[in-house]
């Protein structure tokens, strides 16, 4: 009965984890995992109520429920209105071969039209009096 040796792994002629720092990488990742530490935190209990606990814990009225509405409208097309100016200075840069200007543009109004589908969903929630409605629910309702 003999043992079969394995064969040894062959060393290279030159020191190519040292050449490339691999010790410096892992310390480096090691310190990025530990900087991270902070942001991963831990889970909030969601608090589950509804509409009308909600108004009574914030004391609301159904005038400042009309009011909030009202002015969430008027925000959200007034920003929609702003994003779609933005989208037409982005064509009209790009037609004047300014393509920092455009993708500058472009971005501002993605950040608008953000800004806008927030305002138009919380007055979604408020005009049907529910609380964590879905994308899918504001997406097949009619814009008013």
């Amino acid at each position: 009965m003999s043992e079969k040796k394995q064969p040894s792994p062959k060393k290279s002629f030159l020191p190519i984890g040292q050449m490339m720092g691999l010790a410096s990488i892992k310390q480096i990742a090691f310190w990025i995992g530990t900087m991270m530490v902070p942001f991963r935190g831990k889970k909030k209990e969601v608090l589950s109520e509804t509409f009308e606990e909600a108004m009574q814990r914030l004391q609301l009225t159904e005038e400042d429920l009309v009011k909030r509405r009202q002015a969430l409208w008027i925000q959200s097309m007034v920003i929609l209105g702003l994003g779609l100016l933005m989208i037409a200075y982005c064509f009209f840069s790009l037609y004047q071969a300014t393509f920092v200007s455009a993708w500058l543009s472009f971005l501002f109004s993605v950040l608008l039209f953000a800004y806008a589908f927030r305002a138009h969903f919380w007055y979604y929630q408020l005009s049907k009096r529910k609380l964590g409605c879905t994308f899918s629910e504001w997406f097949n309702q009619p814009l008013r």
